[in-house]
């Protein structure tokens, strides 16, 4: 799964539920090493992933 707002978040999964929760991890790490670095991060209101079958 690739996640439009952050390019640097990639994962995946056997099924589309366990690559969701996958990209929720990830999403997850990745915002929080960015508060850590003390990094500004631009949230938008989507919620979009794109999966590639």
């Amino acid at each position: 799964m690739f996640v439009p707002e952050l390019p640097d978040v990639i994962t995946e999964g056997d099924t589309r539920e366990e690559a969701l929760a996958m990209a929720k991890d990830a999403i997850d790490s990745y915002l929080e090493a960015m508060r850590g670095h003390g990094w500004e991060i631009h949230l938008t209101e989507t919620s979009r992933v794109t999966a590639n079958a």
